[in-house]
């Protein structure tokens, strides 16, 4: 979605034909494009992901830290050899590459394209910038929430299975416990036949055990 907007805006504001955002995977090695507008379908799949030391426009931007301004085919053929058959079918006439620079990391790399021939004028080159800075901002942003949305489902579900585990642990050790405390006091009540002294002094010591274990149970439970 902050992709999305990036592009729409650029685009408007530069009067761009296509574009694409560009991010680095976990290693450094590789540009995958998250969003893309106005790029046929083959040159889409072809630089779907495609390594940083790459020779094209957007590696270079992103492995330099600086912006590539390409004015006409002319160019792109003349700096970027290996796009010479791409280019030939492109209908993009001029292209800018822009790396995503966050602080001093840089996260990826920003392209737009143009229909027709350009001299990128010292404030196009300054506009674009502010775009690719605002860019990695927005996506640092939005990767930051994502991140705490997913601490957060994690912590929910630990939450729940933390729950889950107290209460079935409270009704496997509580329920036997009780059962021993209740039969001790039915032994004491004499229900089934007067008690000894002795048997009495056992039984007490019975309950007394039960009602010792069933406090360390409920602290365990409690902490």
């Amino acid at each position: 979605e902050v992709a999305d907007v990036i592009l729409t805006a650029g685009l408007g504001a530069l009067g761009g034909c296509s574009g694409a955002v560009c991010l680095l995977n976990d290693t450094k090695t590789e540009l995958e494009i998250v969003r893309q507008t106005g790029l046929a379908a083959d040159t889409e799949t072809q630089f779907r992901r495609f390594p940083v030391s790459a020779p094209f426009p957007l590696s270079d931007a992103v492995h330099s830290g600086e912006a590539v301004f390409l004015e006409n085919k002319a160019a792109v053929v003349a700096r970027y050899p290996a796009l010479a058959s791409v280019n030939a079918r492109a209908t993009t006439e001029a292209w800018m590459a822009i790396p995503l620079v966050l602080d001093t990391e840089t996260i990826g790399g920003l392209a737009f394209g143009f229909a027709h021939e350009r001299s990128f004028t010292p404030e196009d080159r300054a506009f674009s910038l502010a775009i690719a800075r605002q860019c990695a901002q927005a996506l640092d942003r939005a990767r930051l929430y994502d991140a705490e949305q997913r601490a957060r489902e994690a912590a929910e579900q630990a939450n729940r299975a933390k729950s889950e585990f107290l209460t079935t642990m409270s009704h496997e050790l509580r329920t036997p416990l009780n059962a021993i405390d209740g039969y001790a006091e039915l032994l004491e009540l004499g229900i089934q036949g007067p008690l000894t002294p002795e048997q009495r002094t056992y039984v007490a010591r019975i309950r007394r055990s039960q009602k010792h274990l069933l406090t360390l149970v409920n602290e365990v439970l409690s902490f």
